[in-house]
């Protein structure tokens, strides 16, 4: 019988032009609003319709434990050393869920991101026993979800 959800949330990878991003542990979620625009017939200024206006994308949080991986802290220092204006900032991400078998079962593409924020350690704490964590966060162009993932046999 074909898997139909719902999904645990909590075995995930990203993929950054064709390779795993190691070490992430968490994802906040992919989210858009829309604004609206609020649509009146020739003259009438009592009855109107909204109708959809600009599409947004809130940020996208990736964390990870602090490792000797470089990829956040090189993917951000593009930004600081050439700008936005500089094409390679920009990096199409695809964000896979797996079931607890591994298998893919829900999959979404992340256009153009590119980091707003990199935060390379939280503050530190002598009497914290917590694990070091870095974390970038993205703005991103949209997103979509891979419908030519199919369900698990």
């Amino acid at each position: 019988m074909p898997v139909t959800g719902p999904f645990e949330n909590r075995r995930f990878r990203i993929i950054c032009e064709g390779a795993v991003i190691p070490g992430i542990s968490t994802v906040s979620s992919l989210q858009w609003t829309a604004d609206f625009v609020t649509y009146r017939e020739g003259g009438e200024t009592d009855i109107g319709i909204d109708i959809p206006g600009k599409i947004k994308y809130q940020p996208l949080t990736l964390e990870r434990e602090v490792t000797f991986d470089p990829f956040f802290e090189t993917w951000a220092r593009l930004v600081v050393n050439h700008g936005s204006q500089h094409s390679s900032i920009f990096k199409n991400l695809k964000i896979d869920i797996l079931d607890p078998a591994n298998q893919l079962v829900v999959s979404y593409d992340v256009y153009r991101s590119w980091p707003v924020t990199y935060e390379a350690f939280p503050a530190l704490d002598a009497e914290g026993h917590l694990m070091m964590k870095e974390r970038l966060i993205l703005i991103y162009h949209g997103f979509e979800r891979d419908l030519s993932v199919i369900s698990p046999a």
